[in-house]
């Protein structure tokens, strides 16, 4: 059973840090955008469901080391 919550933790740790990189590149993607209208603030439903979108993965991510391993199945 220790094994098994090592590698759920492990596995946890992994999807967030896989999470984080891709929200990460996802914020750097607007830098690339070189026209005048590239603020965030311009882009309001775009920021929302993105806010949406992370506190989902997060929310998922700490939900996934709360519950036990039974229900995951």
């Amino acid at each position: 059973m220790a094994l098994h919550s090592r590698e759920l933790i492990r596995g946890a740790r992994d999807r967030l840090r896989e999470a984080a990189f891709f929200l990460l590149l996802l914020a750097l993607l607007s830098f690339v955008d070189r026209s005048p209208h590239r603020w965030w603030r311009h882009h309001p439903v775009a920021m929302t469901i993105g806010a949406i979108v992370a506190l989902a993965l997060i929310a998922l991510t700490i939900l996934m080391l709360v519950m036990p391993a039974q229900q995951h199945v």
